[in-house]
């Protein structure tokens, strides 16, 4: 038994010369707590699909985001965006660096 399937998308409006990919490290390889995230985009029939484009957006490790509408009192690092955006290789895979995100309240507050 697989992971459960994603639902599908159409391609969307946008061109990466409107939207650069950027090489997907939120943070570079050498910096200190720095985890390497990878994976693999695969289509229905598990073919590599090579012009994914997969984004991440997350806390930094505080548990804080940074976003004005983030005004928690908490530490905020401030050269760390938690937006990241990287292609897939032709072969699906992609690569990543960033660090562990902090907790972050549910909507509820849990």
């Amino acid at each position: 038994m697989g992971a459960p399937l994603t639902p599908s998308q159409t391609v969307g409006p946008f061109h990466h010369i409107e939207l650069p990919y950027g090489d997907g490290h939120l943070v570079a390889p050498d910096t200190p707590g720095a985890r390497r995230i990878t994976g693999r985009v695969i289509d229905g029939d598990g073919a590599p699909v090579g012009d994914a484009l997969v984004e991440v957006w997350q806390a930094d490790p505080s548990g804080r985001y940074h976003d004005s509408a983030d005004d928690r009192d908490l530490p905020l690092l401030e050269d760390f965006t938690g937006f990241g955006r990287v292609a897939t290789a032709a072969d699906g895979s992609y690569e990543l660096w960033t660090l562990t995100p902090g907790a972050v309240l549910g909507p509820d507050g849990t």
